[in-house]
């Protein structure tokens, strides 16, 4: 394994077979719910997996393949709002941005006329 990153005592470490292309750890003034979950997008995999940082549990893989979405759409960034209610992943290949419920359930879409703008 790698140690990839470490903050507030919480590590994440990646096996060399994963490519992790978009981590976003939250420890802004946010909830606790909130603070708990690293949202990490998969370009390869189309997916974005939910892990609980206090136990280092993998939650949940997001398939976004189940919604559509071709291997070619590339899951890259994920944002999630302060309070935790909503999360966000941008698909750059598709030129689109997915909104999550705090359940995983797709709540909203944006397309953009050309992919990256």
């Amino acid at each position: 394994m790698f140690r990839v990153a470490e903050s507030l005592g919480h590590h994440l470490r990646v096996m060399p077979q994963f490519l992790l292309l978009s981590v976003v750890l939250f420890q802004a003034p946010t909830s606790l719910a909130a603070q708990d979950l690293l949202y990490v997008a998969s370009q390869e995999e189309v997916t974005v997996s939910v892990i609980d940082t206090k136990s280092n549990e993998l939650l949940e893989t997001v398939d976004l393949k189940t919604l559509g979405f071709t291997e070619s759409a590339k899951a890259h960034h994920t944002a999630v709002e302060p309070d935790g209610s909503f999360w966000y992943v941008s698909l750059i290949s598709a030129g689109t941005v997915l909104k999550f419920d705090r359940q995983n359930r797709l709540f909203a879409r944006a397309n953009f006329e050309a992919p990256g703008c």
